[in-house]
């Protein structure tokens, strides 16, 4: 007799307990053999295998001397396989725990950048909008400056206007007056120029007499008084409306 195989719970395939009889395992493979017949599920990859495995579990159980082998060797290879399995199961969960812990450091580290992202992209936005309320009250400052520099500006100007106005009419009033003083002069010049014409037609009136020529110089002296007088007159009126330094040369 070949050496029993073991490599699976055949009880489990056959989904009988270790203690079943023959009827109760024959029964049960039978149902099994309906449902895992590759002709009953043509669309599934593993159905042969899972026909053949059914096959071998109910070759081994069915034959007493097969079943006695099995039932004998195999809880010591149900025990290690057990614990092959749990290993298995253990060293599989410890990977599953390894990858979440490493998915939610991934995931932390994530969340740290893109919070750290936000951070700059709100220091960002707030040093922007600081820059800008910064240079809103800067021009609002130069503009309340150049304002109160135009007033002021406005006001030294409007002050020197009416400082000019006033110098205007003042020197109106002056050169007014100093008209009036020219007319006046004018008007007396013209009375001595009548004066000296009478002087005249006395000299010559009396030009053959013997007085003749006392009078011509004393219309001679007269002559000259009068027109050193109307020069300096003049000049007091030229100094008077020009200045010394600005006064006109006649």
């Amino acid at each position: 007799m070949a050496p029993v195989k073991i490599a699976e719970d055949y009880y489990a395939v056959l989904e009988v307990s270790n203690s079943a009889d023959n009827e109760t395992i024959k029964k049960s493979f039978r149902r099994l053999a309906r449902l895992l017949h590759p002709d009953k599920n043509p669309g599934k990859a593993t159905a042969t295998a899972s026909f053949q495995l059914l096959q071998r579990a109910y070759e081994i159980v069915s034959d007493p001397e097969q079943r006695r082998v099995y039932d004998t060797v195999w809880e010591s290879i149900r025990d290690r396989l057990w614990a092959q399995q749990d290993a298995e199961k253990r060293q599989a969960e410890a990977a599953e725990r390894k990858r979440a812990a490493e998915q939610k450091e991934t995931a932390t580290r994530k969340k740290a950048a893109e919070r750290k992202r936000a951070a700059e992209r709100d220091q960002a936005e707030a040093a922007k909008a600081e820059a800008e309320r910064k240079r809103a009250a800067e021009e609002r400052m130069n503009r309340r400056e150049e304002e109160t520099a135009r007033q002021e500006r406005l006001r030294f100007l409007q002050s020197r206007r009416k400082g000019y106005e006033i110098d205007i009419m003042e020197a109106s009033r002056v050169v007014q007056q100093k008209k009036n003083e020219l007319l006046k002069e004018e008007n007396e010049l013209k009375t001595l120029e009548t004066a000296m014409q009478e002087v005249d037609d006395m000299i010559a009136a009396h030009r053959d007499q013997e007085e003749t020529e006392e009078a011509e110089a004393q219309a001679a002296k007269l002559r000259e008084q009068v027109r050193k007088e109307q020069e300096a007159r003049m000049e007091q009126v030229m100094d008077e409306l020009f200045g010394r330094s600005r006064r006109p040369n006649l």
